[in-house]
């Protein structure tokens, strides 16, 4: 898990707002964990490891 939350993408536009990990959208800000699963007819869930909420 903690490989397909690290980012594999760099330098893209999109990496303002979002990077992307394997099939896993991660948090760009420094030091963050959450990471997103979006599915194709909008579902998503969002998960932060650190304080347990998803």
């Amino acid at each position: 898990m903690k490989d397909a939350t690290t980012y594999k993408t760099k330098g893209l536009l999109r990496d303002r707002f979002f990077g992307y990990g394997y099939q896993t959208w991660v948090d760009p800000r420094p030091n963050s964990q959450i990471y997103l699963w979006l599915g194709a007819y909008g579902q998503w869930t969002v998960i932060d490891p650190v304080s347990e909420k998803y």
